[in-house]
């Protein structure tokens, strides 16, 4: 490629080989990318005095300590094996990705003034090994030392961004990375998929599917596809004061919460939450904190007889609570059971909540779905306490409202679905 020595980005992918030598010239290059199908063995790394970007995967090998002090180097990607990684040589990264094909050597990543890195990336880590050799990563990775961090997770101050893949780890160390992430003076999206969360009660479950992400004002949302127990025994404790949980957006709503049990004893632990938004499939019997002050509680189905249940706990209230409760009428437990259950079954928990002097329904409106036009049509209120659909302005429920387009009761011509407020008051 000697004709082309002034090329400043090369992307390679797809099933090519690329002999070593033949990127040498190019000394003016400044983003490298080569994909896990391209092919390259005993790649030399240090003729790129420019580079800025660097993106190698698992059919890539390297030249030993090939990778050296870059002055402009602002995001790597390393998938393949090399060993003696070291971050010190890193001054103005703004992104770091490597797999568990990388050894690094015990130095810290070198955190300056102008250090911006604001995106972690791991592959195929075990955090519970017992040499701690990941966790050591880690910790050299966020600028701190392995032994002085032995009892919780450091992240840098300036990460905003971290992803894990097919990674293994404790609920422990989950919490503690929540934890420190509720130190920082910005929001953390971490996308996550866990290859094992060892638990309390299950020491291996394969598998689980989830995108945290953390905020100011302790907050914490998780958008799940596939849950655990380990996944929900992160929140055991957890001083988390605002909480959502609900199903991915990109992913089918068909999610399920398949260890109830997990959440609703985490649920029961969390003495400084205030705010609780849950997108679930089905009913369940929530614990509900007495810290709490607003909950929002969108159902995809829910019977007469739960939606009793549930107004029949938040009855029992005994300090100020604001209920937002949305749900579609029907009972789906078989997807070839289709169910739909008349709207009109449910209005007298309605007429019986207005008999309660220390309940106020605010709002109880009913909705009807048309497949033909894919969209809900609002019916005559039994009760509106406002004329603006809060639906519309509340992100949390419209996410909902858009994952159950998602499933097959969206086919379901003639559905209802009901929209209330309940405001529960002090009582004496």
């Amino acid at each position: 490629m000697s004709h082309y020595e002034h090329i400043e980005q090369l992307k390679l992918q797809g099933d090519i080989t690329v002999l070593p030598n033949t990127l040498v010239g190019l000394k003016k290059l400044k983003y490298l990318t080569m994909n896990n199908e391209c092919k390259c063995e005993a790649l030399d790394m240090s003729h790129y005095e420019h580079i800025e970007s660097i993106d190698l995967g698992e059919g890539v090998t390297l030249l030993p300590h090939s990778i050296i002090h870059y002055k402009n180097l602002k995001c790597i990607k390393i998938c393949t094996a090399y060993k003696e990684l070291d971050f010190s040589m890193f001054e103005n990264l703004n992104s770091i990705t490597i797999s568990k094909r990388v050894q690094v050597l015990p130095k810290q990543l070198l955190i300056h003034n102008n250090q911006k890195l604001n995106s972690i990336g791991l592959h195929e880590f075990d955090f519970n090994r017992c040499d701690k050799k990941d966790i050591h990563t880690w910790c050299l990775l966020n600028g701190a030392d392995p032994v002085l961090c032995a009892d919780y997770t450091p992240v840098l101050p300036s990460i905003k961004r971290i992803n894990l893949i097919d990674v293994t780890c404790s609920s422990t160390w989950l919490r503690s990375l929540l934890t420190t992430l509720f130190t920082l003076d910005h929001s953390v999206d971490c996308s996550m998929v866990f290859r094992y969360i060892t638990s309390l009660k299950v020491s291996k479950l394969p598998y689980t599917y989830a995108c945290i992400t953390t905020d100011l004002n302790n907050t914490c949302t998780f958008a799940v596809s596939k849950d655990s127990p380990g996944l929900w025994e992160t929140l055991l404790g957890l001083s988390v004061k605002n909480l959502s949980i609900s199903g991915q957006r990109y992913a089918s709503s068909e999610w399920k919460n398949n260890h109830v049990s997990s959440l609703s004893q985490s649920l029961a632990t969390l003495s400084q939450l205030e705010t609780l938004r849950m997108h679930l499939t089905a009913y369940i019997d929530l614990p509900l904190p007495r810290s709490l002050k607003r909950v929002t509680v969108c159902f995809e189905q829910l019977h007469p007889s739960e939606l009793r249940q549930l107004v029949n706990k938040l009855s029992a209230w005994t300090h100020s609570l604001e209920c937002r409760v949305e749900f579609v009428c029907g009972h789906f437990k078989d997807t070839n059971m289709r169910h739909k259950i008349p709207s009109e079954e449910y209005i007298p928990i309605q007429q019986e909540l207005e008999t309660m002097q220390h309940v106020n329904v605010e709002r109880f409106r009913i909705y009807d779905w048309a497949r033909s036009t894919n969209q809900w049509s609002a019916r005559d209120s039994v009760v509106d306490g406002d004329l603006v659909d809060e639906i519309v302005d509340n992100e949390f429920c419209k996410d909902f409202l858009k994952l159950f387009h998602m499933t097959h009761k969206s086919k379901i011509d003639g559905l209802s679905r009901i929209s209330m407020r309940l405001k529960i008051k002090i009582q004496p």
